[in-house]
């Protein structure tokens, strides 16, 4: 995870200076930015929100760092008719566990 790295010496932290924001220990810093273990899904995104950037940039998957709200000022996008941008505003208003109960039962139903 060469951009946690890269991303956390552009604001002069330490690695203990971010796990301390993301609640975790620097071993783990370390051991993600040595690419010896991944962080779990929930971790990713308390980086990509610390950062404002995609998770895709975060584990290199994008060579472009956009900000985490892009899809937020997609609400607005003359794309999406009312139904949609009503779906987008109460997902936003669930738990994180909620959110991720009804994106399984997404998952489920596309299958069908």
């Amino acid at each position: 995870m060469e951009n946690l790295k890269k991303l956390r010496e552009a604001l002069n932290l330490s690695q203990q200076d971010l796990a301390n924001k993301l609640g975790i220990s620097q071993a783990q810093i370390h051991a993600y930015e040595a690419g010896l273990y991944n962080p779990r899904l929930v971790i990713l995104k308390g980086m990509a929100k610390y950062f404002n950037t995609s998770l895709d940039y975060i584990v290199g998957h994008s060579p472009v760092m956009e900000p985490a709200d892009t899809l937020a000022d997609n609400t607005s996008d003359d794309t999406l008719d009312e139904v949609e941008k009503d779906f987008i505003e109460k997902i936003r208003q669930l738990s994180q566990e909620r959110r991720e109960a009804l994106l399984s039962f997404l998952a489920t139903f596309m299958k069908e």
